[in-house]
């Protein structure tokens, strides 16, 4: 039997599975494309993903009290070096003309 705690980590491994999904669809289809049978457009289904996410990560947080430290560490001591670090792979796919130019 699992515990609560491995539960909700299970949900957040869920959630973002889902949030991948919905990224993925919108950069086949765009974002303002409405699946048929559905009344919002892509923007707004992974926006729902990711406030979904949140939500669980935010469960998660008040069950352990460790995420919001984490979160505070990343943005204060990593967060510049993860924006470096992301942004130098996106100039690689530009170069290898993989991505349009410009900058994020």
């Amino acid at each position: 039997m699992m515990t609560i705690t491995q539960w909700l980590l299970l949900k957040v491994a869920e959630e973002c599975m889902e949030v991948a999904h919905r990224a993925a669809k919108a950069a086949q289809f765009g974002l303002t494309e409405i699946q048929l049978g559905h009344d919002t457009n892509n923007i707004t289904r992974l926006l729902s993903e990711i406030t979904d996410f949140m939500i669980i990560f935010s469960m998660l947080d008040s069950r352990i009290g460790k995420c919001a430290d984490c979160i505070d560490m990343l943005i204060l001591n990593e967060g510049d070096d993860r924006e470096t670090k992301v942004k130098r792979y996106l100039k690689m796919s530009q170069d290898l003309g993989q991505v349009e130019p410009g900058e994020v």
